[in-house]
């Protein structure tokens, strides 16, 4: 969402006007409608709210309801902003914390366990004091300011990790256990910086592991002791003349890439460079899933030219991958060539294919939603033959077109509550793909 709209958007939940108001204006938050019923403007995941005053400041308390539900590797809980998009900007707010809890900002989000972070852990402020009622500390912990990536990159992996120990985790000077202290998040497309009371340096500078990505923001509160926020400030970054227009033109990927990994993650290893009338091709034996590097999708039109073989069965699948988080977490349409002109009408019914993973796989859908996430496509393909295919995301539907027919073959509702990532293809037992391209929805 560019600036102006998550302007207008903030001010539309908070009952203000947006006459007034221009990107890199600030919006001060209302941190009391998140404790009165239905928390207007919030949405809680696994959170619960309470307005109280604490060490001497009106504040909202913040702690998780279920620990389990949080999932590994302190998920903890969210509060995000209804209807609110930052892709760019500054999250300002005040903060006191208890023993062994953490919390802070989220940004990027898509549900309760897809967002990155940046929290505080004020225990570690400085460790304890030189004597009783000396009323001076030690030097704080390493670990004062976290920065983390859900799913997949928690605290735990950044700090054991070879290549990441100890770069997303910093120590805080300046503030103390047991008192207030303001934090300041810079968020740019590809690195967010903590500052805290005012200083000029910031205690945490660090490349996005997600970089570019757009998604809601909020507060996050991890599985210990909860938080107290007040004064919750959002200023979102300007949006470059032209920025917008330039989204909206065809963006065509460069597959010739694939095999040097150079723009792209996942199994790229496993990509074959071939040649389709001219233009580059990939092709996979066995299973991938390759994604850009730094891209964020929302809605849109993704097309490609795809191709399998008819037969055997179950010996070629290949498509297009959204929504995409890694290789374990996304959405996928997906086609079996084998099964386009097959002997049955069951067998044909399974010829394009929508899924959603990790919760969502082809078996629980044909099992609990039987006929309602894959379809035959008429006028059926060759299934021998290149054959192209138009998927268009509209939040929350998609349809799927093939070689240039006037109605969808498929029809579905995503089964994802996450609203960005990554585009990319998708290759299960063999496929080749050629002709990638992608016209974001301005």
């Amino acid at each position: 969402m560019k600036s102006k709209h998550l302007l207008a958007a903030l001010c539309c939940a908070l009952s203000l006007t947006s006459a007034s108001l221009h990107a890199a204006d600030t919006v001060t938050l209302d941190l009391g409608a998140l404790a009165l019923p239905g928390a207007k403007g919030w949405t809680l995941l696994n959170l619960e709210a309470n307005s109280v005053e604490h060490a001497g400041q009106k504040a909202v308390r913040l702690a998780v309801k279920d620990r389990k539900a949080a999932g590994g590797e302190g998920t903890g809980g969210v509060a995000y902003l209804d209807g609110v998009e930052l892709a760019e900007g500054t999250v300002e707010f005040s903060a006191f914390g208890e023993s062994n809890g953490g919390f802070g900002v989220c940004f990027g989000g898509q549900d309760l366990l897809t967002h990155e972070a940046v929290y505080f852990r004020p225990y570690a402020f400085a460790s304890t004091l030189t004597s009783p009622g000396s009323g001076k500390f030690l030097e704080g912990r390493d670990d004062a300011v976290q920065y983390v990536a859900h799913p997949g990159n928690g605290w735990h992996k950044l700090r054991t990790g070879a290549d990441t120990g100890g770069a997303y985790e910093k120590p805080v000077a300046g503030p103390k256990p047991g008192e207030w202290f303001r934090a300041r998040v810079v968020i740019t497309a590809a690195k967010v910086e903590a500052f805290v009371n005012e200083e000029p340096k910031p205690c945490l500078s660090v490349a996005r592991l997600h970089p570019g990505r757009t998604g809601m923001v909020g507060l996050w509160v991890g599985n210990g002791a909860p938080g107290y926020f007040s004064e919750l400030r959002i200023t979102p970054a300007e949006v470059p003349r032209g920025a917008a227009s330039a989204n909206a033109e065809p963006i065509k990927p460069d597959l010739k890439a694939i095999p040097s990994g150079k723009g792209w993650k996942g199994d790229t290893a496993k990509a074959k460079l071939l040649d389709k009338d001219g233009a580059p091709a990939i092709e996979v034996a066995g299973e991938a899933v390759i994604w850009l590097e730094g891209f964020e999708f929302t809605d849109g039109v993704i097309e490609f030219d795809g191709k399998g073989r008819s037969g055997p069965p179950q010996s070629n699948f290949m498509g297009i991958v959204f929504r995409v988080v890694d290789e374990k977490t996304h959405d996928v349409v997906y086609f079996r060539p084998f099964n386009f002109r097959a002997d049955t009408p069951e067998k044909k019914s399974h010829a394009v294919q929508y899924a959603s993973h990790p919760g969502w796989p082809w078996p629980r859908l044909r099992q609990e939603k039987t006929g309602q996430y894959e379809k035959a496509i008429e006028p059926a393909p060759d299934g021998d033959a290149w054959f192209h295919a138009k998927v268009v995301v509209q939040k929350p539907k998609v349809s799927v077109f093939v070689n240039g027919a006037s109605e969808p073959s498929l029809v579905v509702n995503e089964l994802t509550e996450r609203n960005g990532g990554s585009v990319g293809l998708y290759f299960y037992a063999s496929g080749a793909i050629a002709n990638l391209k992608i016209t974001p929805k301005q």
